[in-house]
């Protein structure tokens, strides 16, 4: 018997009970789910129930069972059919056994209950209520899992077509077609086309589709032709899912999503070449600038709901927009009657990262440093380095050479096995790593987070922080699990950055930031007072910032 239907009954059985007491009854009943224990709820209304009807009581409803004031749980019990209660009742009448439910029995017209016994349990139910409200106050909400949905008009001659087998071309058109994540729309009435043997490339702002639009087309929640194979590889490709691409029979739509992710630049150079062999079609997510000028042969650019198709590679892209951007400001200047919409612009991303004071030299070094995991496993031998004020310093090599263990010898996480490390008194290192992003409590929301690690400060000054970052609006207030890696990374820079530091030490920074969010980052890099040492493999970045290039090789 659920709540409302155990409410009802009282209403039923009992029409001229006490209001006041009925109200209170109802409410107890009506939040079951908030206590802990049958023994809870026979405490709030046992004790005036059996008052009213002078004998026993018997309430069943979700998980509880009360009865005569002896609590059961009703949990992991499943019914092997449906029960009749009539007939039930009828049996246990012809058994001639004392019916003790509340339910079954008459009772006066006029129920009575002792006034000070309701005002009491109404006191210990507020009580109790106050003491869940404070437990609860320290626990996260738990995580909302929003879902990702398309939709799709679809003619009835492309159903036909395709259930015949009809359509054989490998040629892919998916028309009228919209996207959502929960509530919010991602994609409204695009169509796009995918001509079999071209690379396309989906460019876009964090956070607008672009990943969810790969999982719609792989899944076949959008009309996909029944007859084409789709391979899709999520995020990063691994080095055992590089060989794994050569050694599947080759899809006809071949899906990546940020395959350069994680890579160092050798097997990037290895991927670039491999894909521009690539026999059918490709669609690939990626905020690799360089990559993205190599690889792809057309490009489409995902913004304000909607999708546009560009012929050639990123910097053709770059040049066609701006000439079709001014073409359409023109013509909105040039109307006389406001027929057509302002030309939307998209908001400039920035970076700021932390006014600092300069420190005097010597601010970071290594002296004749020997790093050994074991005895026959030596990393370093003998290395001499060092990091001032005005810094720019990339690190690369090749994946597994050492680069993040000489990142965590700088900060002091690691001991050098021989040698030593020296760091200025007043050098506050900020480390960023994807490792750091992952670890973000996806419960809380971007100002949640920034209030529970630095607390004491107003809404305001946390917004701020975020804002600083591209953080702002609702997406502030939206829980951590909701947002895109790139939104989630611009949290985890205004996380760092909040504690005012003088020196970064930023481990695969671009990773899932979108190509305007890796130009901010460059130029704050740039406008920053203290000095960076970055792990990349992002060669526009690179070139952009760095003035100095340690080579991390093996022995």
């Amino acid at each position: 018997m659920n709540d409302c239907q155990a409410i009802s009954i009282v209403r039923e059985r009992f029409p001229d009970i006490d209001e006041e007491i009925f109200q209170y009854i109802e409410g107890v009943l009506s939040s079951t789910d908030d206590f802990e224990s049958s023994d809870d709820i026979y405490e709030a209304i046992g004790g005036i129930l059996e008052d009213i009807l002078e004998n026993c009581v018997m309430i069943s409803f979700g998980k509880f069972t009360i009865t005569n004031g002896v609590s059961e749980s009703n949990e992991n019990k499943i019914l092997d059919a449906p029960v009749q209660l009539s007939a039930k009742a009828a049996e246990m009448e012809n058994k001639d056994e004392v019916i003790k439910s509340v339910w079954m029995v008459e009772r006066e017209d006029v129920s009575k209950v002792d006034q000070k016994k309701l005002e009491k349990a109404e006191a210990k139910l507020r009580g109790k209520a106050e003491k869940r409200e404070s437990d609860k106050k320290g626990t996260p909400p738990p995580i909302v899992m929003n879902m990702a949905t398309a939709s799709q008009v679809v003619s009835k001659k492309d159903r036909t077509l395709d259930s015949k087998g009809g359509a054989n071309t490998k040629d892919i058109r998916i028309e009228n077609f919209d996207v959502a994540f929960g509530e919010r729309v991602l994609i409204q009435n695009a169509t796009i086309t995918l001509a079999f043997g071209r690379r396309y490339a989906l460019v876009g702002r964090n956070g607008l589709g672009k990943t969810t639009l790969l999982r719609m087309i792989s899944s076949k929640n959008l009309r996909i032709p029944s007859h084409i194979s789709i391979l899709h590889v999520e995020q990063e490709v691994t080095g055992d899912e590089v060989i794994a691409l050569d050694s599947v029979l080759e899809p006809d739509l071949l899906l990546l999503d940020e395959p350069t992710n994680m890579l160092d630049m050798k097997a990037i150079i290895w991927l670039e070449n491999y894909l521009m062999g690539w026999p059918t079609t490709l669609l690939v997510v990626s905020h690799d600038r360089n990559f993205l000028d190599i690889v792809p042969t057309d490009i489409l650019h995902l913004h304000t709901q909607t999708i546009d198709s560009y012929k050639g590679n990123y910097e053709n892209f770059l040049t066609t927009r701006g000439e079709r951007l001014k073409n359409q400001h023109r013509e909105y200047e040039s109307q006389m009657q406001p027929v057509l919409k302002p030309v939307e612009k998209e908001t400039t991303v920035t970076f700021r990262l932390p006014e600092t004071e300069k420190l005097s030299p010597p601010i970071l070094q290594l002296d004749e440093v020997d790093f050994a995991y074991s005895t026959d496993r030596l990393v370093f031998k003998k290395v001499d380095i060092s990091a001032s004020m005005e810094s720019r310093i990339c690190i690369v090599g090749e994946n597994g050479a050492g680069k993040t263990t000489l990142l965590k010898i700088l900060l002091g996480e690691l001991e050098p096995t021989k040698g030593h490390r020296f760091c200025h008194r007043s050098l506050r290192i900020a480390y960023f790593t994807q490792h750091h992003v992952d670890q973000l409590d996806m419960r809380l929301s971007p100002v949640s987070l920034l209030q529970s690690k630095f607390p004491g400060k107003n809404v305001e000054e946390y917004r701020r922080q975020l804002g600083a970052f591209g953080v702002s609006g609702d997406l502030a207030l939206q829980q951590l699990a909701s947002l895109s890696g790139g939104q989630k990374s611009r949290v985890a820079f205004s996380i760092m950055c909040m504690g005012n530091p003088n020196f970064f030490i930023l481990d695969e920074p671009t990773n899932h930031l979108d190509i305007e969010t890796i130009e901010a980052l460059g130029v704050a890099i740039n406008n920053f007072k203290g000095g960076v040492v970055l792990v990349s493999h992002d060669e526009r970045l690179i070139r952009m910032v760095c003035t100095e290039l340690w080579i991390v090789e093996d022995l």
